[in-house]
Formats: C-alpha cells, sequence, structure tokens
C-alpha cells in the first residue's frame, strides 16, 4: 500500500507528461511552457550550492522544470506531504532527464517553486514549504523563490 502511495504522484505527472507531449506536438504550447532564465553562475551558501547545468539546454532546462512542476503540483493536491517520498519521485524524474545530484541543480528547485505556485498555497504555507525543502540552503530557497515569481 505504501508503493502505490509513492506512485500515485508520479502516474498522474506521467499522464499529464503524455498529453503535454501531445499537445506539444500539434503546435499548441500553454504559457506554462515559457522559458526558464538562467543565472550567470551559482548561487551558494555555506551549506552548499545551486549550479546552472552547463550540459543541458534552455529547451532541456524547460522540459525538467515543467515536470517538475508537474509532479509537485499533483504531489501537493492529492496525498499527505510525506518528505522522503516527494524528494524520491524529485529524483526519479531528474534521473530520468540525466541529471544525478539533483540537490544541486537550480532548474529542481525553479520547477519546485512553480509548482507550489500552481498548487495556489497561501503565502505563508509556500514560505514553510520553500524552508523545509531546501533545507534552509538560501541558493536552494533563492532557486524556489525564482520559480514561484514565475508562474
Amino acid at each position: 500500500m505504501q508503493k502505490i502511495i509513492y506512485l500515485l504522484p508520479v502516474i498522474v505527472v506521467t499522464i499529464i507528461l503524455q498529453g503535454c507531449a501531445a499537445s506539444n506536438s500539434s503546435g499548441s504550447i500553454s504559457e506554462s511552457s515559457s522559458s526558464i532564465s538562467k543565472g550567470s553562475g551559482s548561487g551558494s551558501d555555506s551549506s552548499g550550492s545551486v549550479s546552472n547545468s552547463s550540459e543541458s539546454s534552455s529547451s532541456g532546462d524547460d522540459q525538467v522544470a515543467l515536470q517538475i512542476m508537474d509532479y509537485t503540483t499533483v504531489y501537493l493536491t492529492t496525498t499527505e506531504f510525506d518528505r522522503p517520498a516527494f524528494a524520491k519521485g524529485i529524483s526519479e524524474i531528474a534521473a530520468s532527464n540525466g541529471i544525478a545530484g539533483w540537490e544541486d541543480e537550480k532548474v529542481i528547485w525553479v520547477g519546485i517553486g512553480r509548482g507550489l505556485k500552481k498548487a495556489n498555497l497561501t503565502a505563508e504555507v509556500f514560505k514553510t514549504y520553500q524552508k523545509s525543502l531546501a533545507e534552509s540552503q538560501l541558493a536552494r530557497m533563492d532557486g524556489i523563490q525564482l520559480g514561484y515569481n514565475m508562474q
């Protein structure tokens, strides 16, 4: 039963993404596919850094951010929040896009921020999730805030 809870958001996001791919191939692109602008470097704080992947293209970053946004939104609206389960889903999405060490990738945190905004959280609840998910690391929190402001 516990495995089903972990997989539910992944299954829902997969279904959503298949619909997005079909929509994208027919030329109909929604506003959620707006581009993510990369920063000029990496943000850092005393406990780590978040960097832009130099190997991935802006288009690839857009797709990853959209997948993370959709997963975050679906996860927050369909199940009780469980940080390890949420992180596992993020890790699986990142790995499927060739990203190892997702915790240090700005595009992931931007996608999470976009998902938090799309989930229509109150400002107070958003701040709580932002701090908790980012483990109070400033660069991660900045990425989440950037995504939230973009959405």
